[in-house]
């Protein structure tokens, strides 16, 4: 499990429990032990931390398991992609700007003046 602590305050998606968990069939399951990047997973992933940000913006608290996913995923796919038996026959896949996309997603986060507006976030998502 990727992540131990799940707090109760938060009603997480389906696609966030998947994720938190490193389920087989996540996205970060498949990025990190496959080596294979799942656009729809991603593009899964990327909405439901946008809604997460949405939901919990302005406030202080913040659930510590959701602050990890934020985390890992905008600290450990980078470099993940980066590997050199990643990028092998995904060369249409724009990894830079989705690694930028997930860091923005954590800016927002943990700094409501970061967040993403839907048409800049759609906007990103598009161009990846």
């Amino acid at each position: 499990m990727l992540i131990g602590y799940m707090a109760s305050t938060f009603n997480k998606s389906e696609v966030l429990v998947r994720e938190l968990s490193a389920s087989p069939g996540s996205f970060i399951a498949a990025v990190r032990f496959d080596l294979r990047w799942d656009s729809a997973k991603f593009s899964e992933l990327c909405k439901a931390l946008q809604t997460a940000t949405k939901e919990y913006v302005g406030l202080s608290d913040l659930p510590r398991d959701l602050s990890q996913l934020f985390w890992y995923c905008a600290t450990f796919i980078p470099m993940w992609v980066q590997q050199r038996d990643f990028a092998t026959g995904q060369s249409h896949i724009n990894y830079e700007k989705a690694c930028y996309l997930l860091k923005r997603l954590g800016n927002a986060w943990f700094a409501d003046d970061s967040l993403l507006g839907d048409d800049e976030f759609a906007a990103m998502m598009a161009a990846i």
